[in-house]
């Protein structure tokens, strides 16, 4: 069985052109990531504007998709905001992250995340959605 490989990132302002190939500055645009004369693009495959669907993007907003989906079906993305609930009901809130060749949600491993943890549901994710962490610096380290 084949996952999907996706990315996703948020279209970067370019000097001088308010819109990046029709897209505004700060916009999540989905597809793969690939290097253009030194700047990260992702390329979008649209069916309505198939001539313009590279997107110069923010490299530090680039996530991969993690191959799993939430309770309501939403792609859980690296640098997702997850909340999930142990079997007992336990609720833990983290940022997924790849780190050793793998997710990780908190201190669990993406195998361990899966198994142990159930009603995953992404709220949010850690560029529009800081807040949801908490703590000093929202418990994001990169």
């Amino acid at each position: 069985m084949m996952r999907e490989i996706l990315f996703r990132g948020k279209t970067k302002a370019i000097t001088g052109c308010p819109y990046n190939n029709g897209k505004p500055d700060g916009e999540w645009v989905f597809g793969y990531v690939f290097s253009d004369l030194g700047a990260m693009k992702i390329r979008q495959h649209e069916t309505d504007r198939p001539e313009c669907n590279d997107y110069e993007v923010d490299p530090e907003t680039v996530g991969q998709y993690t191959g799993v989906n939430d309770k309501n079906g939403t792609k859980i993305f690296e640098e997702d905001i997850v909340q999930a609930f142990t079997r007992y009901g336990t609720k833990h809130i983290y940022p997924i992250k790849y780190r050793n060749g793998t997710f990780w949600f908190g201190n669990w491993n993406w195998i361990e995340f899966l198994d142990r943890f159930q009603f995953r549901e992404v709220i949010g994710n850690i560029f529009d959605n800081p807040e949801l962490l908490g703590g000093e610096n929202n418990g994001i380290n990169r």
